[in-house]
């Protein structure tokens, strides 16, 4: 499902910015999509794109190992756009140069303006962007002007008006590229000619009219927990096909603090949806007792989830359809139990499967889902139990639980809830209490603050507010020894050092 036929095709030859890069056009209003650097000239033609952005990588484009472009995409006659890497491609591609700078250019870096294009209408002559780059463009292809140049890169943009082909050294979808967006508007707007029609009001609107023509008089079944999308998955759903969507709500005893409470009530209340609501806490716990490695717990908790679910089906005779939250960002469908269709019998419905998180909250606002459910942190598959170091038994879980809610309290009663990208707790295994006499639980507490798009960092917490947390959780939760604070960040949601020991990023 897609709000437009309009689309941007990124081609993402292994930088993590290319990610970046497709929500912020999408913010800008036009579908982009990524695509492998193998996908070839037909398939591309196929998909029949606006414009195409060649992405960046870590790579230098003169090595063997480098990812390249099927040639026979230049051929296609669509607009084109390379950003670092992608401008290096462009620039070996038509026959111009490209070298090592032997010094990196990494970081806010002002570039002027050297000459006027469609590319940079309405810019002024001297711009503050973002730039990570250790190769660069030597020589410009023959035909293609050169449109800005930087201290450290004497050609920092390019392009061939005629053939509508760009290329700029710089990244636009970065924060401290001041003008990016408008850089990226004018690529959109005036050069691919969108209009701007991939809006989360117009996707639910083809979405429901889908729907309604897929699904026609049949029944679909949809598993609820607490987490975002499978909330606005039954929200979407319920618009289009009303009582003829099967809503059921498992309680596996691995939600937070009056999760169930409050995911049950909005969609019955707010939504006037029939639930049929499960207690299987004691069953998920029977599953996790002996398991302690997180991936086990996430095959423990699927394992579990899958016998609740053909079990129900199985007495529901008429249900033809099952209904999965998977997103864009859930390719390989990780977090969707379901993915093959054939373990229920039943066919796949997935309305879901072209949005960002982002997207569905914008799409959650839009159908009325109240925002204390939208703004709440993502709870892995496994619920709390992927929070517990070791094994996890419903002790563990009601002393984590607990934590965190008091977490949550404190962060909000500080005001806090806005600077903050993630805070939460952790259980680490247990200890002696500091008398040698029983076995306490540590608590770790972590929350991290968001720099730009690809760096966060731990918060500066002001110490009031750390000892007020550690006062009541270890005071409040029976069983809790200590309580640490995280000032380290997790290398998976910190690409800052990739991004800077790389040659194009």
């Amino acid at each position: 499902m897609r709000a437009s036929n309009e689309k941007i095709i990124i081609i993402d030859f292994g930088s993590p910015l290319n990610k970046v890069m497709t929500r912020k056009i999408r913010e800008l209003n036009v579908y982009s999509e990524l695509v492998s650097p193998t996908i070839t000239a037909e398939e591309v033609k196929s998909m029949r794109p606006n414009g195409i952005i060649f992405g960046a990588s870590p790579e230098s484009v003169y090595t063997n190992r480098s990812p390249k472009p099927d040639p026979k995409i230049f051929d296609l006659n669509v607009p084109m756009l390379g950003v670092c890497y992608g401008l290096q491609v462009i620039t070996q591609f038509y026959g111009g140069m490209v070298d090592d700078t032997k010094q990196n250019e990494f970081g806010i870096v002002e570039i002027e303006v050297d000459s006027r294009s469609k590319l940079f209408n309405g810019l002024p002559a001297y711009n503050t962007v973002h730039m990570s780059h250790g190769d660069r463009v030597k020589k410009a292809p023959a035909g293609f002007s050169v449109l800005a140049h930087s201290p450290g890169c004497p050609i920092a943009a390019i392009s061939s008006e005629k053939e509508h082909i760009y290329g700029i050294q710089f990244h636009p979808e970065m924060e401290a590229t001041k003008n990016g967006d408008d850089l990226l508007r004018n690529f959109l707007y005036d050069i691919c000619q969108c209009t701007g029609q991939w809006t989360m009001k117009n996707y639910m609107d083809e979405s429901v009219a889908e729907i309604l023509e897929t699904i026609r008089k049949e029944e679909v079944i949809l598993p609820v927990n607490g987490d975002v999308k499978s909330i606005v998955l039954a929200a979407l759903l319920h618009k289009a096909i009303a009582d003829q969507l099967v809503v059921l709500f498992i309680d596996n005893g691995l939600l937070r603090k009056n999760e169930p409470e409050e995911t049950t009530n909005v969609l019955a209340e707010r939504f006037d949806m029939n639930i049929i609501t499960l207690d299987e806490k004691d069953s998920f716990f029977e599953n996790l007792k002996e398991v302690e490695i997180n991936e086990e717990k996430e095959l423990a908790v699927q394992n579990q989830l899958i016998n609740i679910v053909q079990r129900e089906v199985s007495q529901m005779k008429t249900i033809k359809w099952y209904a999965s939250s998977i997103l864009y960002s859930d390719k390989d469908e990780k977090n969707n139990p379901f993915h093959q269709s054939s373990m229920l019998g039943l066919s796949m419905l997935k309305p879901l499967q072209s949005l960002h998180r982002q997207e569905v909250e914008e799409l959650g606002r839009i159908l009325r889902v109240p925002d204390n459910i939208l703004d709440k942190q993502s709870l892995s598959f496994t619920g709390l139990a992927g929070k517990i170091k070791g094994k996890v038994n419903e002790e563990r879980i009601q002393v984590l639980r607990e934590s965190e809610a008091i977490l949550k309290f404190e962060v909000f009663q500080a005001g806090l809830e806005n600077q903050l990208e993630q805070f939460y707790t952790v259980l680490l295994h247990p200890e002696w209490d500091f008398k040698g006499e029983k076995w306490s639980y540590p608590i770790l507490v972590k929350m991290i603050e968001k720099i730009n798009s690809t760096r966060m960092m731990r918060a500066k917490i002001p110490d009031g507010v750390l000892d007020r947390i550690a006062r009541r959780i270890s005071n409040e939760v029976p069983k809790v020894s200590n309580v640490y604070y995280d000032i380290t960040v997790d290398p998976a949601i910190d690409t800052q050092k990739a991004v800077s020991e790389s040659p194009n990023l």
